[in-house]
């Protein structure tokens, strides 16, 4: 972790722009890790070929207590093992979409530093992303790609409104952070499209109708079509994270929980 905060990484990080064929390629990558591994068998219920997609990529269990549906932290998902199969799909989907923000991010960051992926690089994203603007683009994008996989009425951007209503920055800079979040999540869905084909989006909608859940339409109000043009969007993701960067170094608060975020990922090494 220390010899991430040197002034040898430090020099890379400034002259390591991301460029947009970089940013491609990443995607690109992220489809490539899962490929493989997604194979759907005849007797498979809807959950079942939606929980592979997500193995595919990271692990999850189930968790039996507490008031969240699931959540992402340190490469592992949780689920709430109450929940019926059609708020288990949409709840992994959105975990999913938070691993896979984290792991456009820590590619990227791997490409401005010319390294391989390290439990410090992960550690630095994780601390990246614990910040209150960091948050609403995450759980924005999270949302808009579980709301593009089921049925009308059912999205929820619950999690969203908390994180807005916590941070306290003026209202076009956390709009800005939501409409990145917007432009990621075409690219995220761009992967997730490769696996939830047509048939199994309409599956899907299926499952929500079999179990009965009441759709609320709250959520539809929040979607929104505004992106921001990818090489901008990639020039700001580079500039974050330069400045991520430079706020742990050099202050040790933020180091303390850049060291925090590290740890966290003892278990999966």
């Amino acid at each position: 972790m220390d010899d991430l905060l040197t002034p040898k990484y430090e020099e890379k990080l400034k002259s390591g722009s991301l460029t947009v064929n970089d940013y491609d390629n990443i995607i690109e990558e992220i489809y490539q890790i899962g490929k493989h591994f997604v194979d759907f068998d005849e007797d498979d219920s809807i959950f079942d070929k939606v929980s592979k997609i997500v193995n595919a990529y990271t692990p999850w269990s189930y968790k039996s207590r507490g008031s969240e549906l699931g959540s992402y932290k340190s490469n592992f998902i949780k689920l709430d093992d109450r929940l019926l199969d059609s708020l288990k799909i949409s709840t992994l989907i959105h975990e999913l979409a938070h691993h896979f923000v984290a792991e456009i991010l820590e590619i990227a960051v791997c490409y401005m530093l010319d390294v391989e992926k390290t439990q410090p690089i992960e550690g630095f994203v994780a601390f990246f992303l614990s910040d209150p603007l960091s948050k609403i683009m995450n759980e924005y994008c999270a949302s808009t790609v579980e709301g593009r996989f089921i049925p009308h009425g059912f999205q929820n951007y619950g999690s969203f409104d908390i994180v807005m209503d916590e941070c306290s920055a003026d209202d076009s800079v956390k709009e800005l952070y939501m409409y990145i979040g917007n432009t990621i999540a075409e690219d995220i869905i761009s992967i997730l499209e490769h696996f939830i084909d047509d048939e199994l989006r309409n599956d899907i909608k299926i499952q929500f109708i079999e179990d009965k859940f009441p759709p609320k339409y709250d959520g539809i109000g929040y979607e929104c079509s505004l992106t921001i043009d990818r090489d901008v969007t990639i020039g700001l993701l580079s500039e974050a994270i330069i400045d991520y960067y430079n706020l742990a170094k050099n202050s040790d608060g933020h180091k303390e929980i850049l060291k925090i975020a590290y740890d966290s990922f003892n278990n999966c090494y």
